[in-house]
């Protein structure tokens, strides 16, 4: 089995699509199984060229906001298409991140820093993340020596942008815009920094990707 808590691994991931070609009817579809999330047209939102979200998709339609709590249907995916045609970028929901408590039967994942004792030292207590998706939920069981870097409640996907005639992907984190901005996309990178939010040095941001690969519905 591959070590999920590595920087390959997450990489691995990341550049694993490359060529391939996603079903994202089938892909958004998947992703609103997991409804105790929110609404269902929220788990695909368009993007400008800026990768904000000014407007969900029902508004781009001409929809009142109080009209479209679960709005979804064949003229739905026709715009999210026409989106993608006019040269924009969708952003598929497929993971959610925040503390929790594992139950009984739950899947762990255990992270540990190397170089620490953890049997003998005694100021040592433990976290949970809890990941979140259609496929699977699973939790990241952490210790207090080192703060891993997620917010209390992170939204986690794929950025979906056709460029001449190819589509191309982006995986990262919609949302922590501040006050009064659209929320935005930020996308993984590689700088080796473990204490960096978007980094695939993170063991949060390897742990989604992991959960997040089994989400995707291919062509």
């Amino acid at each position: 089995m591959t070590e999920i808590f590595t920087k390959e691994n997450a990489l691995r991931i990341i550049n694993s699509i490359e060529g391939k070609k996603i079903d994202i009817r089938k892909t958004i579809e998947k992703s609103q199984t997991a409804n105790s999330f929110g609404l269902m047209h929220t788990y695909c939102v368009p993007l400008d060229f800026d990768d904000k979200t000014r407007q969900t998709f029902p508004e781009i339609m001409g929809m009142e906001f109080m009209d479209y709590d679960d709005y979804v249907d064949e003229a739905y995916y026709e715009r999210v298409e026409k989106h993608l045609e006019e040269g924009n970028g969708i952003y598929i929901t497929l993971a959610y991140v925040c503390e929790g408590s594992p139950k009984k039967g739950d899947s762990i994942y255990e992270f540990k820093e190397e170089g620490y004792n953890y049997d003998v030292e005694e100021d040592d207590y433990i976290s949970y993340f809890g990941i979140y998706s259609a496929n699977e939920s699973v939790f990241l069981k952490h210790h207090s020596v080192g703060e891993l870097f997620c917010s209390d409640t992170c939204n986690y996907g794929i950025n979906i942008k056709k460029v001449n005639g190819e589509y191309v992907y982006r995986w990262g984190n919609h949302g922590g815009a501040a006050c009064m901005t659209p929320p935005s996309f930020d996308e993984f990178h590689d700088l080796g920094n473990f204490d960096d939010f978007h980094d695939v040095s993170n063991p949060v941001n390897q742990l989604v990707l992991t959960v997040m690969k089994n989400c995707i519905v291919f062509e």
